[in-house]
């Protein structure tokens, strides 16, 4: 079936995650990771609300209001989405990735007769572009945002939240890439410490810890010329939302992420 024709309630998830509202956040995260998933739809009487990501943990957990609050202490209403953008099961997934770009949101529930029946997500969009050919510098994003290995957790947290990033290039003093920061090793990282210290100890270790304790080494990169199907294939392998681009010294050239998948859908 062509692109042009395929919907949200063809390819979207049916088995997603579901929690409800006042499940405690440590729990969730135990069961994202159980699963081999990055997100939950939230329920409340039967009904769903919202949507808790890895994002928007990471994006409220190290909060100076919320750092006073041991994370196994928080429910899940503290960290979702909401209100929930729900779209029916016809929906061209170029319309809902229009609509995800546009709300800054990363997937939508497909309802069918008012009952949600599957879960439509970026990822999906990967899996259904393993198979293209185009290349990648065609979408790829050209102005990475890059860390230190030797910068603090705090400024990850910053860079991701402010920037709404979920992977982040990592370098070392010769200005070498020697591995990623994603989304899902700052929360660990960020739940662990805060789930275990006090306050001002929280706030101590966030600063001590550095980006290099906790990144994944480097992973395979893709060339320029590579193809986007060859991205996505690793994005999916690998559970990352960007993948590097480097030339053939070595050097980054650019990040293609499932944002950038997500464009090229609606172009």
């Amino acid at each position: 079936m062509s692109l042009d024709f395929m919907t949200i309630g063809e390819l979207g998830t049916e088995d997603f995650l579901r929690v409800n509202k006042n499940d405690s956040i440590s729990g969730v995260i135990k069961e994202m990771s159980k699963e081999g998933v990055d997100r939950a739809l939230v329920y409340s009487d039967d009904e769903p609300e919202g949507i808790v990501t890895k994002k928007d943990i990471v994006s409220r957990v190290g909060s100076s209001r919320r750092r006073r609050i041991p994370p196994s202490s928080l429910h899940v209403s503290s960290f979702m989405s909401f209100p929930l953008l729900i779209l029916p099961e016809d929906t061209l997934i170029s319309k809902a990735a229009r609509v995800m770009l546009d709300a800054g949101i990363s997937s939508i529930p497909a309802h069918r007769n008012r009952e949600v029946i599957s879960l439509f997500s970026k990822w999906d969009i990967a899996k259904v572009l393993i198979k293209e050919a185009s290349p990648i510098e065609d979408i790829m994003s050209r102005k990475v945002v890059w860390i230190m290995e030797d910068d603090s957790l705090i400024k990850a947290r910053k860079l991701m939240v402010e920037g709404g990033l979920s992977t982040l290039p990592v370098m070392n003093a010769d200005g070498k890439v020697i591995g990623i920061l994603t989304v899902t090793e700052l929360m660990d990282a960020l739940i662990e410490i805060l789930d275990v210290l006090a306050e001002s100890g929280a706030r101590d270790a966030l600063k001590r810890i550095r980006v290099g304790e906790i990144m994944r080494p480097l992973i395979p990169s893709l060339r320029p010329d590579d193809a986007i199907g060859m991205a996505a294939a690793l994005m999916i392998e690998k559970s990352i939302r960007g993948v590097l681009v480097m030339n053939e010294e070595g050097v980054l050239e650019g990040l293609v992420t499932l944002t950038d998948l997500t464009r090229f859908v609606v172009k």
